[in-house]
């Protein structure tokens, strides 16, 4: 009798770790969708795209075993079970893929973190990854070292120069922009930025016409405008105009610094003049935001996927076709219900393991009497 309500509690604590660890995810995850776009006539014209940001991996520096432990699990089963589940045509993580890349001097040290990177985020799926503050420092701390390290990693999914141009099945055009080399202050890295920047306008512009200036260049296979995809937010004072659910949002209002918390107001102008994007998506805040800029042009900038930097991580889902597109937003369990399955459960766990112990000590003391 006391072995079986031993084997009992311990059932429930490996209950309550399968439906944590596994289950849950599968119950939550399932919950997201696509969102509908009207006048698509074909499911084929529409491009399924999968947006997270700031996973902060951690590295030798920061945090403990078990936080590091913890988090990698959480974000490496929502990301599978989410391609699982959803089947994404293309996957962007918008920066700050790596907690301590800007740190980082030694080769290994940071093949370690890819290794990392490339474990947790397996997937046959097309993979992008934004350059972020996190990974190569900011503007005073970037060196042109960190960036030709991060540009050539491999496998060749990590953004690999300033301004990177990446056309999905020749639908839809996505235009990866390294936030931290746009202070147009004339260092190395930010010239470099703006003679790619033109080099790219000038392809737009000539996939656009026919014209003997155009004649070498090469031309986008699409004419849609062009989705800008930045760690960065571009400018704006704070978090305090945005929309969207109230659960994604800041919860303290703080104004913003430029090149620190966001683009300057020159640098998001002339990105919003020169390109022209239907649609910016961001990240860096680790929280959610959808901003109208005086343009017209809408800005969404995704929270952070890690338990570490909110507690209930999530990504967004945008799907997209030439003329139009629509988000639907995909959370994660939230840290705060894992929690709670666990206390509960060693909380109904515990009268079991007393009332064990306690019998298994009576029965002790009554057999030594009689011996």
């Amino acid at each position: 009798m006391l072995v079986a309500i031993s084997k009992v509690a311990v059932l429930l604590l490996i209950l309550a770790f399968a439906f944590n660890e596994f289950i849950l995810y599968y119950l939550v995850i399932a919950q997201c969708g696509w969102a509908t776009l009207e006048g698509a006539d074909k499911p084929e014209e529409i491009v399924r795209v999968l947006l997270l940001s700031d996973t902060h991996l951690l590295g030798k520096r920061h945090g403990h075993w078990f936080d590091k432990l913890r988090r990698e699990w959480q974000m490496r089963w929502a990301f599978q079970v989410t391609i699982r589940l959803h089947s994404p045509d293309v996957i962007f993580i918008l920066g700050d893929t790596f907690d301590e890349g800007k740190y980082v001097m030694e080769d290994s040290e940071w093949e370690t973190y890819v290794k990392t990177a490339s474990q947790l985020f397996n997937t046959t799926t097309d993979l992008h990854i934004v350059v972020g503050n996190h990974d190569v420092g900011f503007h005073s701390e970037m060196t042109s070292t960190k960036v030709k390290r991060f540009y050539e990693t491999q496998p060749s999914i990590y953004q690999s120069q300033h301004f990177q141009l990446v056309e999905v099945n020749d639908r839809v055009a996505f235009i990866m922009a390294n936030s931290m080399a746009l202070t147009n202050d004339g260092c190395p890295q930010c010239e470099k930025a703006k003679e790619e920047l033109n080099q790219l306008v000038n392809r737009i512009e000539c996939s656009k016409e026919s014209s003997l200036e155009c004649a070498d260049v090469e031309k986008l296979k699409t004419r849609a405008k062009p989705i800008l995809l930045q760690h960065f937010p571009l400018y704006r004072e704070s978090d305090k105009l945005c929309t969207g659910p109230e659960k994604d949002k800041a919860e303290v209002i703080i104004p913003f610094r430029q090149f620190h918390d966001c683009l300057s107001k020159s640098s998001s102008k002339m990105l919003l003049e020169k390109l022209r994007p239907r649609l910016i998506v961001s990240g860096h805040t680790h929280d959610g935001c959808e901003y109208l800029h005086e343009d017209g042009t809408i800005e969404i900038s995704v929270p952070s996927y890690s338990w570490r930097n909110r507690n209930n991580p999530s990504s967004i889902m945008l799907s997209v076709t030439d003329n139009s597109w629509k988000i639907s937003r995909c959370y994660t369990p939230e840290e705060s219900t894992v929690i709670f399955i666990y206390v509960a459960a060693a909380i109904a766990s515990l009268p079991l393991y007393m009332i064990t112990h306690r019998r298994s000590y009576f029965f002790r003391s009554v057999s030594r009497k009689f011996l």
